[in-house]
């Protein structure tokens, strides 16, 4: 059971990564990124880079050594080294880019969205092998990629706030539009909602 979850979490990275290199269609940039999210994206870059390094860093205590010898002598711990691998990947190029990409189309809600499955499922595979170091591994790093992991769910909570805010709006928006009579042209300029009339129409 325990394998299948990780496979799961592992093949979610890997989607992640493929979903990065999609081109986007249909999306209507905001004319300006929230000022929360901007900053919740910056901070995002930033432990994302932190966690690289972390797990780069797995194992370097012992003399010629790394993650990858150190777990993948036995069974148990292959599994443990094939998370690290994607895990940094994931950090390396899908996530990144999602990033990029959210900034590039203003918030939108498509790409908010992609980049919000992205770090859950990396959330996910982190807390794993957070949880797996705790008896394979007295590394001082697994303090760090600890850390790491409270700020990734941190940021993830505040993706979905705004995700809700934003699916909210659409929701707000869609209402208001099916309720105005015949005629009547509903836009949204600069994030305010504004109905325009048409009195040629009859």
């Amino acid at each position: 059971m325990k394998t299948s979850l990780i496979a799961v979490l592992i093949l979610s990275l890997c989607l992640g990564a493929s979903a990065a290199h999609k081109k986007k269609s249909g999306s209507s940039p905001t004319p300006t990124l929230r000022r929360d999210l901007s900053s919740s994206l910056n901070e995002l870059q930033r432990v994302a880079s932190a966690t690289d390094k972390d797990i780069a860093g797995l194992g370097t205590d012992k003399p010629k050594s790394s993650w990858k010898t150190l777990w993948i002598s036995s069974g148990s711990h292959k599994q443990q080294a094939q998370m690290a691998a994607s895990l940094q990947r994931n950090l390396e190029m899908a996530m990144p880019e999602l990033i990029r990409d959210v900034q590039a189309s203003r918030g939108s809600f498509s790409s908010t969205f992609k980049l919000y499955n992205d770090l859950n499922a990396v959330h996910q595979t982190l807390e794993s092998l957070v949880q797996s170091m705790d008896t394979h591994s007295k590394n001082p790093a697994s303090i760090s990629l600890a850390n790491d992991l409270s700020t990734m769910g941190r940021i993830r909570q505040q993706l979905s706030s705004y995700i809700q805010d934003v699916s909210a709006s659409m929701e707000s928006g869609t209402k208001m539009a099916s309720a105005a009579p015949s005629g009547t042209t509903v836009t949204t300029v600069n994030g305010v909602k504004k109905i325009i009339v048409d009195d040629n129409e009859r």
